[in-house]
C-alpha cells in the first residue's frame, strides 16, 4: 500500500512539471523572440535612417552650383591650384602668355622622314645653308638663340618666309644660369620665344634644350623642368644622329661621316649654324643626297612628330 502512494505521488509530481515545461517553455521561446524582433526593427530602422542619409548627400552633391560659382572650365593656360592635395609650385604661374597654341597630342613617328636640324644660330653661316636646302627643296628645323635672333633678325624672318620651322633653344646658352632653377630655365626660354614671336608672328611650338633634356647641368632639376615644358604644350626634340660639328676641328668629311652613320626609321639629325664652322654648309650637300640615296625624304619637326628624347636616367 505505501508503494502504491509512493508511485502515485511521483506520477503527480511528473505530470505537475511536465504542465509547467509546457506552460513556461512557450512564454520563454515567446519572450526571447520578442526581444531578438526588436532588435531586428532597430537595425532596419538604423538602415533606413542611413538610406536618407546618403540619399539627401547625393541630392546636395548633385545640385545647381550657388550664383557665385562659375561652372565653366578654367583657362587652358591658367596653371591648377594644387596637385594631390599639394600647392601647385609657384613657377607655373610665371609668363602666363608663354603656352603653345598647338600642344602636344598623339606623335606619329614617320618612318623614312629625316629631320635636319641647326642649333645655336642665326648666323652668317646661315643664309649659306638656307640656299643649300632650297637647291635641294628641303625644310628643316632651326634651333634658334635669342641673342642671335637680335643681331640678325632678317636672317631669321627670311628663314621663315622660306617655310624651314623656327624652334626656341635658348636665350643665351650659358648653362650654369639656364639651369640653375626651374624658373631660371622658364625666364630664359620666355625670352627668346618672345623674339621669335615678335619677329615673325609665329608662336614657337617646338623647342631644344640646351646640351640634350638631360645634362649634367640640369640633372637636379630635369623631371620638374620638362614636365611644365609638356604642361605648358611644347614639343622638345633631342637627336639620335650628330654632325659633331660643334666639337674638335670638324671637316667637311667628318661632319658628312657622322650624320650619315645614324641606323634609323626616323633620324634626327644634330647639326650647327653658328659662327665656329664652315664645316656644315661645305658638307650639307653630301649629307643631303646621302639620305636621299637611302630612301628618306625631310620633314620639319612639329608637335605631331615623335619626340625623340633621351631616357631618364638617375
Amino acid at each position: 500500500m505505501k508503494h502504491l502512494k509512493q508511485n502515485t505521488a511521483r506520477r503527480r509530481q511528473a505530470l505537475l512539471a511536465a504542465l509547467l515545461l509546457a506552460i513556461v517553455l512557450p512564454s520563454v521561446a515567446c519572450a526571447a523572440l520578442t526581444v531578438r524582433q526588436n532588435r531586428l526593427q532597430r537595425r532596419l530602422a538604423d538602415a533606413h535612417a542611413e538610406i536618407d542619409r546618403l540619399s539627401l548627400a547625393l541630392q546636395d552633391a548633385q545640385a545647381e552650383p550657388p550664383d557665385n560659382v562659375s561652372e565653366e572650365r578654367p583657362p587652358e593656360h591658367e596653371p591648377p591650384a594644387s596637385v594631390s592635395g599639394q600647392a601647385a609650385p609657384a613657377y607655373q604661374s610665371l609668363h602666363p602668355d608663354v603656352y603653345s597654341d598647338t600642344p602636344v597630342g598623339d606623335q606619329t613617328v614617320y618612318e623614312n622622314v629625316c629631320y635636319l636640324t641647326f642649333d645655336d644660330g642665326p648666323s652668317e653661316q646661315t643664309p649659306a645653308i638656307l640656299d643649300i636646302l632650297d637647291r635641294y627643296g628641303v625644310k628643316a628645323t632651326f634651333f634658334v638663340v635669342g641673342s642671335s635672333v637680335q643681331k640678325y633678325p632678317d636672317i631669321v624672318k627670311d628663314a621663315a618666309a622660306r617655310g624651314h620651322v623656327i624652334g626656341v633653344h635658348t636665350d643665351s646658352h650659358v648653362y650654369k644660369d639656364i639651369y640653375a632653377s626651374v624658373e631660371s630655365y622658364l625666364d630664359d626660354f620666355s625670352a627668346a620665344w618672345q623674339r621669335v614671336y615678335d619677329l615673325t608672328g609665329q608662336k614657337p611650338a617646338v623647342f631644344r634644350f640646351p646640351g640634350g633634356s638631360i645634362n649634367q647641368y640640369n640633372k637636379g632639376i630635369y623631371q620638374p623642368l620638362i614636365a611644365e615644358m609638356l604642361r605648358r604644350g611644347f614639343a622638345y626634340y633631342d637627336w639620335n644622329a650628330s654632325a659633331e660639328d660643334a666639337v674638335g676641328k670638324p671637316t667637311a668629311e667628318s661632319v658628312v661621316q657622322n650624320a650619315l652613320s645614324v641606323q634609323s626609321k626616323m633620324p634626327i639629325v644634330l647639326m650647327h649654324d653658328g659662327t665656329y664652322t664652315t664645316a656644315t654648309a661645305e658638307g650639307l650637300p653630301k649629307i643631303i643626297e646621302g639620305f636621299q640615296s637611302r630612301g628618306y625624304t625631310f620633314g620639319v619637326l612639329t608637335p605631331d612628330v615623335y619626340s625623340v628624347a633621351f631616357g631618364y636616367r638617375d
